[in-house]
């Protein structure tokens, strides 16, 4: 007589409860030792004066027109850079320190172009900029 024994085989399986316990101390422990970094501020001033009150300012302001090809135009003298990557430092000293530099852009040009102007030349020693509002072709 041949008789053979089928065991049946049992699955374990893993508790639901104990495995929600885990993820939830593997999450606390890597919100408790993360570090988070403060984002950096970019204050922008917007000019609000109406055009009689900016007229009477003119000698203490100098006038950049960032256009949206990323050109950059200076009023009254009429200098111009191809893209606002090429004003140097050496451009920044032409600028009275005390002279607030107001950017005026195109309409059409994008945001992120706008405030990687303002920071770019913020970095090259322009540290009084005020975004001036939109270039107009009277302007």
């Amino acid at each position: 007589m041949h008789s053979t024994l089928e065991f049946k085989s049992r699955k374990k399986r893993i508790g639901l409860t104990a495995l929600i316990d885990v993820v939830f101390i593997i999450l606390m422990f890597f919100m408790l030792s993360s570090s988070f970094v403060r984002w950096t501020e970019f204050p922008i001033e917007i000019d609000t004066t109406n055009e009689s009150a900016a007229s009477s300012q003119i000698s203490d302001e100098a006038f950049l027109y960032l256009q949206s090809d990323g050109s950059l135009n200076r009023f009254p003298d009429s200098w111009s850079w191809q893209h606002f990557t090429a004003f140097r430092k050496e451009d920044s000293l032409s600028f009275d320190r005390q002279q607030t530099v107001q950017l005026k852009v195109d309409p059409q040009c994008e945001l992120q172009t706008i405030l990687q102007a303002m920071e770019f030349l913020r970095l090259q020693g322009l540290s009084q900029i005020r975004l001036g509002g939109m270039a107009t072709d009277e302007s």
